[in-house]
């Protein structure tokens, strides 16, 4: 084991005691004449690429993209029935599942969990429940059934540390499950008419807190605590699907021809495109061209970064985030991208010293660790 320099274990040792790689943001367009995805940059929500992964005769509408640590990516499209993986270069490999093969009807929303798949079902064989599947698209059960929680529609999957969140289009509720899919609690319960409409994505920012996209009237961005309790609501120009956290501390959001970014201090929003015949849905962190050293995602390497850089150091093959990762899921997929400050393709002690010196000479925003 590599020797540490004795002010590198000492500069750690300060921010553990205290409380606690970027890629880009991936959106797919199902509107006329796209049916493509597209790219914005995860620190401002500027766009990046408007062909990023580029429209084939597969895509018919996509409604939400992952992608796994060996740089795959997974698509659920509601239109084809099916689930697509396409490889690193951005190409179409198979159809991991479809109506004939797997019984899908509508599949509206996917998470990428553990090296396993999840894919939410509105109708065919198996209605209102969240299938699994391993990367391969062999092995399908059923995880969870919207029938435990009385009638409902499963929208968008949130995995967090100890439970499932997921979105009901028919109550307008999150519900909350075990992480083996039983089912746990209403998490929040609406009445579409005050509270939340429709919810499409969720998000879950560092501290715990959940975004969600409401579609239906009144849509905009809800913030709830992480018991389901509301803390805010922020009313937009359009009806939402997608939402994010942007590394500057704004949000992303998605719907419509619009794409935004919301204010959550004064309130308001600014369009950062306004598309004729476009569709964006939901919204998701991939690596791209990693920043080095951004160990929460937020578009910049700076002293936020110590808490979850150091965590993952001591704990980088937990498939799930651990104690003191004050990042997003997403981003702790991402651990070997900017985890390897040293370069040399792994995410391990020797890149304590060089993430250190970056950190003491701290790069702006946008650019990564040396």
């Amino acid at each position: 084991m590599k020797r540490f320099s004795g002010f590198g274990l000492t500069f750690l040792a300060l921010f553990l005691a205290c409380p606690a790689a970027a890629g880009v943001l991936l959106i797919p367009n199902t509107g006329t004449g796209f049916d493509n995805v597209w790219a914005f940059d995860a620190f401002d929500g500027s766009l990046v690429n408007n062909n990023y992964i580029a429209g084939d005769s597969n895509m018919q509408q996509v409604i939400k993209v992952v992608r796994n640590g060996s740089g795959n990516y997974y698509m659920v499209d509601e239109t084809a029935d099916a689930v697509f993986e396409y490889g690193a270069n951005r190409l179409y490999i198979q159809t991991l599942a479809n109506a004939a093969n797997n019984g899908l009807d509508q599949p509206y929303s996917i998470a990428l969990h553990s090296n396993q798949l999840y894919v939410s079902v509105i109708g065919g064989l198996a209605p209102n429940t969240v299938q699994r599947f391993e990367l391969d698209g062999t092995g399908q059960t059923t995880f969870a059934d919207l029938a435990l929680a009385g009638a409902g529609a499963p929208r968008d999957i949130l995995f967090r540390a100890g439970d499932v969140l997921i979105g009901d289009s028919i109550g307008d509720d999150i519900n909350r499950f075990s992480l083996s899919g039983s089912f746990l609690s209403t998490w929040h319960n609406s009445d579409g008419i005050t509270g939340i409409d429709f919810p499409n994505q969720l998000y879950a920012d560092a501290n715990g807190d959940i975004l969600a996209a409401g579609f239906t009237a009144p849509f905009g961005i809800y913030r709830y605590d992480s018991t389901g309790v509301q803390l805010n609501y922020w009313t937009l120009p359009t009806s939402p699907r997608g939402v994010h956290r942007l590394g500057n501390g704004r949000i992303l959001w998605s719907g419509g021809t619009r794409v935004g970014v919301l204010d959550p201090v004064s309130g308001t929003s600014v369009d950062v495109l306004n598309t004729p015949n476009a569709s964006f849905r939901f919204i998701t962190l991939v690596a791209d061209d990693c920043l080095r050293g951004d160990a929460n995602c937020d578009g910049a390497v700076n002293n936020f970064d110590i808490d979850p850089f150091v965590a993952a150091i001591l704990d980088p093959a937990s498939p799930t985030p651990p104690a003191g990762y004050t990042g997003s899921t997403e981003c702790w997929d991402l651990r070997l991208c900017w985890g390897d400050v040293s370069g040399d393709d792994l995410l391990n002690n020797f890149d304590i010293d060089p993430f250190v010196a970056c950190i003491l000479a701290s790069p702006p925003p946008g650019v990564d660790c040396p």
